[in-house]
């Protein structure tokens, strides 16, 4: 295998840079001991009360729902409600104008057959296994354990 290098130890020292001092690393390594206390300590005040803010607009986010805002106009909330459900209603007439008759047949279909894929079926019935014989057969076989009556003596 070629190498780049000469060999040298002196160059190959100059290529990977000066060692550090010995202050630079007690300095490092004070820095590094104060880093990890201060990680150790937790959080100050001033970040937990940033972090409880961040959280707080984090998880209404999720929750924007007009009810839950403070200062909420209930009669603006109802007409906002309103306004949605008729967009709602003109979006589905026009899915209905726009489409052919055998699509919307073939598209309910599918929603029927999804429908009872995963409500309607009945689980699959199982046999039931006996752990002795059925009571008729208890009874046969009972009746086959019997003693034949005598016969009648014949008469002579």
């Amino acid at each position: 295998m070629p190498t780049t290098g000469s060999g040298d130890p002196a160059q190959s020292e100059e290529m990977l840079g000066h060692e550090p001092s010995t202050t630079e690393v007690e300095e490092w390594a004070g820095r590094e001991r104060a880093r990890r206390q201060a990680w150790l300590n937790g959080p100050n005040d001033a970040e937990k009360a940033m972090w409880v803010e961040r959280e707080h607009e984090r998880r209404s986010m999720h929750l924007d729902s007009p009810l839950r805002r403070t200062g909420a106009n209930p009669s603006r909330v109802v007409q906002r409600y309103m306004r949605e459900f008729q967009l709602a209603t003109e979006g589905a007439v026009s899915l209905l104008l726009n489409m052919s008759v055998s699509d919307a047949f073939d598209k309910l279909v599918q929603a029927g057959r999804d429908w009872e894929d995963e409500f309607a079926t009945m689980p699959p019935r199982r046999r039931r296994v006996a752990m002795e014989p059925e009571r008729s057969e208890r009874d046969k076989s009972a009746s086959s354990a019997r003693v034949p009556t005598p016969a009648e003596p014949p008469s002579a």
